[in-house]
């Protein structure tokens, strides 16, 4: 995996924050193209939003059970439990705001996005202090 590479260059949270910024671009890229109705946009802009929604996820989920090492069975199990809960909302969420319309999924993407930098910002903020 690249990602395991570049752990052992950059910190954790280095990475978290530019997977964020690559998957901003990519969402960003992924609304203009829909606009333009570019099928080859859509398809980079696509690589680009889960090329750096994959940086992030696995460092998060990693970062997520730091602490919790003499129980990480169940630790995880109930994460997993949680993750995929979680997961099933946004999912069902995105089925109720769905138009028909191919710029629903890269404005909701994109919000998702932001909010995940917007609870970044905060809890790296929070961890400083």
């Amino acid at each position: 995996m690249v990602i395991n590479y570049y752990v052992l260059k950059f910190s954790k949270t280095f990475l978290v924050k530019k997977g964020l910024f690559i998957a901003l671009l990519g969402t960003v890229g992924l609304i203009i193209a829909a606009v333009s109705n570019s099928m080859t946009g859509m398809i980079i802009a696509t690589f680009f939003t889960f090329w750096g929604l994959n940086i992030t996820l696995p460092i998060t989920l990693e970062l997520a059970l730091v602490g919790y090492e003499n129980i990480i069975g169940t630790a995880s199990g109930l994460f997993s439990f949680l993750y995929y809960l979680v997961i099933s909302f946004f999912t069902y969420l995105m089925s109720l705001l769905h138009s028909g319309s191919i710029i629903s999924l890269p404005i909701y993407v994109a919000t998702l996005v932001i909010l995940m930098l917007i609870a970044y910002s905060i809890e790296v903020r929070s961890a400083r202090k």
